[in-house]
């Protein structure tokens, strides 16, 4: 992310980037909107402890030949995360889709429509659905 400003101290150059700051400010607004005060630390501590977990699993289809069933899956939130995530009015997803899976998905739409994948806004994987 390019700097908006740059200055001098002393034997250092230092770069401001307000990006990371407005994201702050924004959510710590959103939790106290939110009813669960103003402290963004906390709850991205909290919600830090939500892990997301690879299940690999070995099978053997309906012709004989085997595959490799790969699952992205996310662990169940605890009573104070689902408080948090609720007063928030987020929901977790129960699977995440891998990141090779998106990229073939974007491959072979690209494949499909070259202008069409030209145009489009690349699309990543989220945690959180804020909608």
């Amino acid at each position: 992310m390019p700097c908006l400003s740059r200055f001098r101290d002393e034997n250092s150059l230092y770069c401001f980037c307000p990006m990371p700051y407005v994201l702050w400010k924004a959510l710590a607004q959103w939790m106290r909107r939110s009813g669960l005060g103003d402290a963004p630390r906390t709850l991205l501590e909290e919600f830090a402890k939500i892990k997301s977990g690879d299940v690999v699993l070995p099978a053997q289809m309906a012709d004989g030949s085997r595959r490799t069933i790969h699952l992205r899956c996310v662990t169940t939130p605890d009573e104070a995360q689902k408080v948090l995530l609720n007063r928030l009015g987020l929901t977790l997803p129960q699977r995440l889709r891998r990141i090779d899976e998106v990229a073939k998905m974007q491959s072979r739409l690209c494949s499909r429509n070259s202008l069409d994948a030209i145009t489009r806004p690349v699309q990543t994987p989220q945690l959180f659905n804020l909608g």
